[in-house]
């Protein structure tokens, strides 16, 4: 026996029977023969949920790959502490005078190192608005340079260390000096050079005070010729070994330039030995810097 089973059309509203119509009466008069198909929600569930799971495992992997940078980040930059390098165009006066300080002339210790304590004393104090804990590293290095005894070796040292902080602290620049390894070629004509250069002391150490007034012109030529020669400055992060000898060389430069002006004296014997044991000791270190 027959049972009529009714359904509502979910585009009209109206009832019909599914097994002896298609649609409703109002389907059939405007041509729907067949009514839309309710949504199937489950596929697209399902799509949704495989999108999730998905999407999920990729935030994951995200963050995890943020971490790692994040963590490496911080080891980079003394751990611990993520660093915002700083514009160092903000603070341009104040970083060259600080490195102009490091550069000065070290005919006076005590003025060079006040120079410096004072032109990183500066700095801090420009960045300290920008970045407080930046700052106190900046404060940090005034200290040390303001209690050490600032020889050459300090010095170096020094130049070092602020090539550190500078290389952690700020973004790169154009008008900086550009960090890098040590340049091979350029140490070994600094070498060479302090060869050279104590050939010159051995000779001036030679001569006796007859005709001192005529080789002098002669010594002096020879001397500007070979400083013409030196290799451009090592960059501040070197090794405190080149920076040493480095500076020896360029003192022994004005060194012998200040005994062959000043002439032939009964002080000028020591002060020329002294000078080429300096020397001696800088090509030395030229060598073990290139093996």
């Amino acid at each position: 026996m027959y049972k009529r089973r009714t359904v509502r059309c979910e585009i009209h509203g109206l009832h019909y029977d599914p097994q002896l119509t298609k649609g409703c009466i109002r389907c059939r008069k405007e041509g729907l023969a067949d009514p839309p198909a309710k949504p199937q929600f489950l596929p697209l569930l399902l799509i949704l949920l495989g999108l999730t799971i998905v999407g999920a495992g990729f935030v994951d992997q995200l963050f995890d790959r943020s971490a790692a940078d994040v963590g490496a980040a911080a080891a980079e930059n003394g751990g611990g502490r993520l660093v915002t390098l700083l514009d160092p165009q903000l603070f341009r006066p104040q970083i060259e005078a600080l490195e102009a300080a490091l550069n000065g002339d070290v005919a006076d210790f005590t003025l060079l190192r006040d120079r410096v304590t004072t032109a990183a004393t500066a700095l801090g104090r420009a960045v300290r608005p920008a970045d407080p804990r930046a700052a106190e590293e900046i404060f940090a290095f005034a200290r040390e340079v303001a209690n050490s005894e600032l020889d050459l070796t300090h010095l170096a040292s020094a130049r070092q260390r602020w090539g550190t902080l500078r290389h952690r602290l700020f973004l790169p620049a154009a008008w900086l000096e550009v960090l890098g390894p040590v340049d091979r070629t350029a140490v070994a004509l600094d070498r060479d050079l302090s060869l050279s250069l104590i050939d010159l002391v051995n000779e001036v150490q030679a001569a006796g005070a007859d005709g001192w007034a005529e080789r002098a012109p002669e010594w002096l030529a020879r001397l500007d010729a070979l400083r013409t020669r030196l290799a451009p400055p090592p960059p501040f992060d070197s090794d405190p070994r080149l920076l040493l000898a480095r500076r020896q060389l360029e003192d022994g430069f004005a060194e012998l330039r200040a005994a062959i002006l000043e002439g032939r004296s009964r002080a000028l014997r020591p002060r020329l030995e002294a000078l080429a044991a300096s020397l001696e000791e800088s090509r030395r270190a030229f060598e073990d810097l290139l093996g």
